[in-house]
């Protein structure tokens, strides 16, 4: 039994020590979820604005905009309950923190990034990020989150062809996406709505995940403005109507709870061209530039109000 452990050893220890230094490559690739990370910690301290969100808030929402200094935290797929997590992450650690705005999109009840597809992105925020968030195989490591021929693939473009990749984040967090337009644009709506429509009740966890955001924010004296993104119509007539009403009745509920959530409508509401879009459901930079900055009025507006009696 020993010699057989000790052959078993010596098998295992060249796959172990491969696998060790193709780690070590793969985070050595620049990557939007370190960059993010790490520009968020540099500027941790003078934040007074972070947004959350999914990908229509990182390519939406242009903190530049917004009263600042600010920052994006959004990315591509992240659902509510990654948002509550990092926000308890951050809330005692950015002392300047004044407000938090986060989009209520049509899908945020029905959608969580660790049952979807996009699951394999947990090992970003595991790896990258300041707080851990799910314990499964995929989310260990980048090793275990993508097929082996898929890491060898991004070790050979980087270290043997010399080819970066393409990095959408900008310095303060906000996702700059090369194109101005899709290609698939025209059929991009009923794509869009079909990918997110999801059958069945609102996701307890994820209500749970909304209401606690709401509750830390009112508790630390910080806002929480929570709005919605532009979207074309040929999106927006695809949507079921039920289960987007839900969204915005558990939205008001809160804005009525707490003295500092705001739930706000009218920047998305405003007419917005094709030409602002990338695709159905996603503004462009120069969109997100024209909508955040009616988000930002906005914000100062709800702001400057008095509190309700």
């Amino acid at each position: 039994m020993r010699k057989f452990l000790y052959r078993c050893a010596l098998f295992a220890l060249p796959l172990l020590v491969a696998a060790v230094l193709t780690e070590a490559g793969l985070r050595r690739i620049p990557n939007d979820y370190a960059s993010k990370f790490g520009g968020l910690t540099e500027r941790l301290a003078r934040v007074e604005t972070l947004v959350l969100g999914s990908s229509h808030a990182y390519y939406g929402i242009s903190p530049a905009e917004l009263p600042g200094p600010a920052y994006s935290l959004a990315m591509v797929s992240q659902s509510v309950d990654v948002d509550a997590a990092l926000l308890r992450h951050y809330l005692d650690r950015a002392p300047r923190l004044r407000r938090v705005v986060l989009p209520l999109n049509y899908p945020v009840l029905r959608y969580r990034l660790g049952d979807s597809p996009e699951a394999w992105r947990l090992k970003n925020y595991n790896v990258y990020g300041p707080t851990w968030l799910r314990w499964s195989p995929a989310a260990l490591s980048e090793v275990t989150a993508l097929p082996f021929p898929a890491n060898v693939g991004r070790l050979r473009r980087y270290y043997l062809a010399g080819r970066a990749p393409s990095l959408t984040t900008s310095a303060n967090g906000m996702g700059v996406h090369p194109q101005i337009r899709s290609p698939e644009f025209a059929a991009s709506g009923a794509k869009a709505a079909h990918r997110h429509r999801a059958p069945g009740p609102a996701d307890g966890t994820l209500v749970d995940a909304l209401n606690d955001i709401a509750r830390r924010c009112n508790a630390a004296g910080i806002w929480l403005h929570l709005v919605r993104t532009p979207a074309l119509p040929d999106y927006s007539r695809r949507l079921d109507a039920a289960q987007l009403a839900e969204v915005d009745t558990l939205a008001t509920r809160l804005a009525r709870r707490h003295a500092r959530v705001s739930f706000l409508t009218e920047p998305a509401a405003a007419p917005y061209a094709d030409s602002l879009f990338r695709d159905a459901d996603h503004l462009n930079r120069a969109g997100a530039q024209a909508y955040s900055q009616r988000l930002g009025r906005a914000i100062r507006a709800a702001e400057a109000a008095p509190p309700p009696n």
